[in-house]
């Protein structure tokens, strides 16, 4: 299973240094899942120090379009694989609601490949009754011209649920990723894992995990605490 942390814009250096401490002592040696933690941009080379020895993987959250040029601010796909940066989380919801466009996903996504980059690439409705339209838009668009999804992952991340306390129903989940899967494999990508994100917890981490066909879970607030997040890192689904 892939667990991923999107930490968002929190914590200050002592608190992912506390995080990281925690973390370790408590998840032990990781042999069943992908983790990976995408921290703030500042916080990026401090993380993958720390994640060299774990065996986790580290994410930004997201990268501007293009390789460089007068665009103050912005970190690009190759500033983030020149300090040894895994991947990078792409259109998530509250990007798009400070005006991302399908399009700018592309050119990022683009991007982030040509640097040797993976990918997790957000999709999900804002409104249930157009939620299958939205998702294929958002799908078609964001991998247009994109011939491999050797790595890519979706995530399925209904707006309503982001940050919210209410995760989408493990049917809507699981018809979801049905959904997904035959876009992509109508687009002739067969092999693309698909997670689950929107107010995961330590109360439906498992249900969610355990649907058919799922490939792991994008963690928002419950990534931001050591013993919850090593506790959901430790999903074995052997046990469960």
């Amino acid at each position: 299973m892939i667990i991923a942390a999107n930490w968002k814009m929190n914590k200050t250096i002592l608190e992912v240094n506390q995080f990281l401490d925690e973390f370790v002592s408590l998840v032990g040696e990781n042999k069943h899942n992908k983790i990976i933690i995408a921290p703030s941009f500042v916080f990026l080379q401090k993380v993958i120090k720390f994640a060299r020895k774990k065996n986790i993987k580290v994410f930004a959250q997201n990268c501007h379009q293009f390789a460089s040029g007068a665009f103050t601010g912005e970190v690009s796909a190759s500033m983030l694989s020149s300090i040894g940066v895994n991947g990078v989380i792409l259109g998530h919801g509250e990007r798009k609601a400070m005006g991302e466009t399908c399009d700018m996903v592309n050119q990022k996504l683009k991007m982030a490949i040509c640097y040797n980059l993976e990918v997790i690439l957000c999709t999900g409705e804002s409104e249930n009754n157009r939620a299958e339209k939205e998702i294929e838009f958002q799908i078609k668009t964001s991998l247009k011209d994109i011939n491999t999804d050797e790595k890519i992952c979706i995530a399925y991340e209904p707006l309503w649920a982001i940050g919210s306390n209410k995760s989408a129903s493990c049917e809507n989940i699981y018809l979801k990723v049905k959904f997904i899967r035959d876009i992509c494999k109508k687009m002739g990508f067969f092999n693309t894992k698909i997670l689950y994100g929107g107010s995961v917890n330590l109360k439906n981490y498992v249900r969610i995990l355990n649907i058919p066909k799922i490939d792991g879970i994008l963690v928002g607030g419950a990534s931001l605490k050591s013993k919850d997040f090593a506790e959901i890192s430790s999903f074995n689904s052997s046990l469960h």
